[in-house]
């Protein structure tokens, strides 16, 4: 298993935020693209962070139960 490089320390995230993160992500896999437009419409131009944010915190906390 490779070393993890990362070294900047993981933004706090709103529950908000996650929230709308995961609301995006499910509306692609949906194919629902007016609610995948709608949720950026409302998060704005952060959108991009928070599905950054989202993947760093489910890689960092997933790695630790890898067998």
């Amino acid at each position: 298993m490779p070393e993890n490089t990362v070294t900047a320390p993981l933004a706090p995230m709103a529950p908000d935020d996650i929230a709308s993160a995961f609301a995006y992500i499910r509306a692609m896999q949906a194919g629902d693209i007016d609610t995948a437009c709608a949720v950026i419409e409302d998060t704005g131009m952060e959108m991009r962070r928070l599905l950054l944010d989202v993947a760093a915190l489910a890689l960092f906390t997933s790695s630790d139960s890898v067998c």
